[in-house]
């Protein structure tokens, strides 16, 4: 299992404020613009629908401290008023606080209480929306199983969702369950084949299904989307070396040690292939500087070790 690692939405109700803006010419001037208006209304009528107007008017304006504190006074009256908090939560890093928003408004969604105003019951898109930055909260909090919970309802309720195939596969691959994540992984790919983070994940979870033909050609496809990204060209030099194609992993190490020249990784891999090309000398001077960017790799020193005791003196 070592060995992979290798390869390295806020919804304004405009309608009711356009409505209440009817007036005189004489009021013009006091409602010069909607935020203002907006801002009046809530003055005069401060209901929880007047909050969420202005919330959302504010979160518009990036008057984003502000638009939390107009949304948290729109709550509970307006349910759907935690979408829009929620999501000014997660962009403000308050990720606990977010969470708890937005998993307030799928509870909503789940169980509506019997005096939920009809214009206030969340919807379909709402949930959705909702679930896919809980996952990206939870993600970031790196709590896996329910960032991928979070992703599989997506993907349940709008399997066309792209990118919720691409954060489930995301998710999955960083909880270890590398199988379910390839195929998640496929879904995403088709449509949008050039995303070289993709690529290299599916390719990882291909070389730990035992399937390092097919890990190939994902990192191969990613070379060609980013040839001067040294991590890619390592990866599939790596890959071409477990095929023993050592011609072909050779180019591609030696490419790789030059674009990152401070990697012992790719350095190391060099050598490796140097050698197994009978060219002794110069994975040893490889491995050697190797361990002079880190003198503590280990798998430098067991190589450099091994050339010396069995190569001639």
């Amino acid at each position: 299992r070592a060995r992979l690692w290798r390869y390295g939405r806020a919804a304004t109700l405009v309608a009711i404020a356009v409505a209440l803006s009817a007036g005189t010419i004489a009021r013009n001037a006091e409602y010069g613009s909607s935020l203002s208006l907006y801002r009046t209304v809530v003055q005069r009528w401060p209901t929880s629908l007047s909050h969420h107007i202005l919330g959302g008017a504010l979160m518009t304006a990036g008057l984003h401290e502000e638009a939390i504190t107009e949304l948290r006074a729109a709550l509970p009256g307006a349910p759907r008023a935690h979408y829009d908090l929620g999501v000014e939560l997660f962009n403000a890093g308050k990720l606990d606080d977010a969470i708890t928003h937005l998993q307030a408004l799928v509870d909503l969604w789940q169980s509506p209480p019997v005096a939920h105003p009809f214009w206030q019951a969340p919807v379909r898109g709402d949930v959705a929306g909702a679930r896919l930055i809980l996952g990206r909260a939870f993600a970031q909090q790196r709590r896996w199983p329910e960032a991928s919970h979070q992703f599989e309802q997506v993907v349940t309720m709008a399997p066309e969702h792209v990118e919720a195939h691409q954060l489930l596969a995301a998710s999955l691959f960083s909880a270890g369950r590398l199988e379910q994540a390839a195929a998640h992984y496929v879904t995403y790919l088709a449509n949008r084949p050039d995303d070289v983070d993709a690529l290299t994940n599916f390719g990882i979870a291909l070389v730990a299904a035992g399937k390092n033909d097919e890990a190939v050609v994902q990192f191969r496809r990613a070379v060609e989307v980013d040839p001067e990204n040294g991590r890619l060209r390592r990866n599939l030099a790596n890959s071409l070396f477990d095929l023993r194609q050592i011609d072909e992993a050779a180019v591609h190490a030696d490419r790789a040690a030059s674009l990152r020249p401070d990697d012992p990784a790719a350095i190391v891999l060099l050598g490796q292939v140097l050698a197994v090309q009978g060219e002794l000398a110069e994975a040893s001077r490889q491995f050697e500087r190797a361990l002079q960017l880190d003198p503590m790799h280990e798998d430098a020193r067991r190589h450099l070790d091994m050339l010396r005791r069995y190569t001639p003196k």
